[in-house]
């Protein structure tokens, strides 16, 4: 059984001051993960990616699929400001997690996003 969870917020509400980024172990993970697929060590743009700091405009969300609480596959979604497209990569890991990832992203946007 597959299970997927999400880290992180495409928020621009203002309803949370703090605009929770991708935790750092996460970020770690999905690093990890994608070094493993590529055979590059990506860690310092993927956590430019991921991160988040006040008074940037992009905001990212992670999701990790996991079976027998083990990572299998991971996917980012990124906007990089107020109305621009949303991005998905990068993603590694099992190809039948596939959709259930992109449908975690796809219900981590806010409707109130622009």
């Amino acid at each position: 059984n597959v299970e997927i969870t999400t880290h992180g917020s495409l928020d621009r509400t203002g309803a949370d001051d703090r605009k929770e980024g991708i935790d750092q172990d996460i970020r770690d993970l999905i690093s990890t993960m994608d070094a493993r697929a590529t055979g590059w060590d990506r860690r310092g743009r993927l956590n430019k990616l991921m991160g988040y700091e006040i008074g940037q405009s992009h905001r990212s969300v992670a999701a990790i699929a996991t079976c027998r609480n083990k990572p299998i596959a991971a996917a980012v979604l990124r906007q990089e400001g107020p109305g621009s497209p949303f991005v998905i990569g990068p993603m590694v890991g099992s190809e039948a997690s596939v959709v259930p990832l992109i449908s975690a992203l796809a219900h981590a946007i806010p409707v109130t996003n622009e």
